[in-house]
């Protein structure tokens, strides 16, 4: 995905930033035990399919023959509904799991979660705002000319 992993990657940074406060904050709430490592790297994994999710929409706008400042906009709007709905599921089964005993797995996973989203809408989205201001080639984020788009 080449340029938007750059912005993708930005958004992981910042929610790795404050994961890390929030463990040096709160440590009354959460201590790092495998439960709460586990559940780091399940929000991990989860915000990299989101990303994906994103990218790929991103992708699909473009080959829908759409220019490439608007498939951004329209792709990230997309990719972010979806993964909205992945995110409420899984915050929701969180709440399950923390009602069978696993507090510090479940804790954990609830503020990822929160985190990862404010850092997918506040960093991811504000990188994807800087390449619409320039003119990206289809290259930069690994679409072949011959995939479609109005400006190849």
């Amino acid at each position: 995905y080449r340029l938007l992993s750059a912005a993708g990657l930005g958004g992981l940074w910042l929610y790795a930033i404050i994961t890390l406060l929030m463990l040096a904050l709160l440590p009354g709430v959460v201590s790092l035990s495998l439960q709460s490592i586990a559940a780091i790297i399940v929000v991990t994994a989860l915000g990299i399919m989101t990303h994906v999710v994103i990218f790929e929409k991103i992708r699909d706008e473009y080959t829908s023959g759409k220019p490439m400042s608007s498939s951004i906009k329209s792709g990230f709007d997309n990719g972010l509904i979806v993964s909205r709905y992945i995110n409420y599921a899984m915050f929701i089964l969180a709440m399950i799991v923390y009602a069978f005993g696993y507090q510090q797995f479940s804790i954990m996973m609830m503020m990822g979660i929160l985190i990862l989203m404010l850092s997918v809408t506040t960093l991811t989205r504000a990188g994807f705002h800087l390449m619409r201001s320039f003119s990206i080639k289809p290259a930069c984020i690994g679409i072949s000319a011959k995939e479609g788009g109005k400006d190849k």
